[in-house]
């Protein structure tokens, strides 16, 4: 811990320091001339010691979590149909990873370039969860209250509201179209929400009207438009023989080593503060 927070830019910048020294002639610091914008930085003024060398990072931004904690982490994967052989290299949150072994085609245990030298490996697993235990979900449109969509009974009320939606916007533009017909005075207030809005369905009347559609969706229209939506929803998950919504998802977690010791992290009270006037961020 930091007693002293006047103390934390001298750390800041003895940190910066370490890694350009650890990387060499060619080091690759990022600056972040926006001090209060860096991660370390946050982190030292919290109270925490930076870690021995940068942890991985998750869709850029500097990823702690997944050195600190053992909990299970949701991910995003990608380049795993690409590697054949293994070791090989594979795409978590968008940075670059080692595999260490395949156990099957949906479990492999992986590494990080900065961390492999120092024993850190996670398991990655590709997991089915149902609905209300994935982290990834599909909204229920038609009843809010809901929160996630669980069944396929849900994707086809959603399928549903979503036609009806079209329907009732065809209808308001047409019924629009006829207030403003020459004669009628009837005046609309509308704020500039509504005004977007109306413009949206009115374009979508205009563009029917161009095509020599009815004003309308169709029963064939409708039905067809219901079944190509529905489609889209089951595309992103799987269903269970009851009609339960299943989630492929991938999931990460720390198994070397079991517990962090100290020797993750840069000794404070062995490091030198540097000059207070440099910038800098090691991720």
């Amino acid at each position: 811990m930091i007693a002293n927070t006047s103390d934390v830019q001298a750390i800041y910048n003895a940190v910066i320091a370490l890694e350009k020294e650890r990387q060499g002639p060619l080091a690759f610091v990022m600056h972040n001339h926006i001090r209060d914008k860096s991660a370390l930085f946050k982190r030292l003024q919290a109270g925490f010691q930076p870690l021995i060398v940068p942890p991985p990072l998750a869709h850029s931004y500097p990823w702690y979590e997944v050195i600190e904690s053992d909990a299970e982490h949701t991910v995003m994967v990608e380049g795993l149909d690409q590697t054949e052989l293994t070791p090989g290299d594979i795409c978590i949150h968008r940075a670059r990873w080692v595999i260490v072994n395949k156990h099957s085609d949906t479990s492999w245990v992986v590494t990080h370039p900065n961390w492999q030298d120092l024993g850190f490996t996670w398991l990655l697993e590709l997991k089915q969860l149902p609905a209300n235990e994935a982290e990834g979900y599909i909204y229920p449109h038609h009843n809010p209250s809901q929160v996630r969509a669980t069944t396929l009974s849900d994707l086809e009320a959603i399928a549903k509201y979503f036609v009806d939606g079209k329907q009732r916007s065809l209808r308001a533009a047409v019924s629009r179209k006829e207030s403003a017909a020459p004669g009628n005075t009837m005046e609309v207030k509308s704020n500039i929400r509504t005004r977007f809005l109306h413009r949206v369905d009115d374009e979508l009347l205009r563009d029917r009207r161009e095509k020599g559609l009815s004003d309308l969706l169709t029963d064939h229209e409708a039905q067809t438009l219901y079944e190509h939506h529905l489609e889209q929803l089951k595309a992103d998950v799987l269903l269970d023989d009851d009609g339960n919504i299943i989630f492929n998802e991938w999931r990460m977690r720390r198994i070397s080593p079991t517990v962090i010791s100290e020797n993750t992290y840069l000794m404070i009270n062995e490091m030198q503060g540097g000059d207070s006037s440099e910038c800098g961020d090691e991720t």
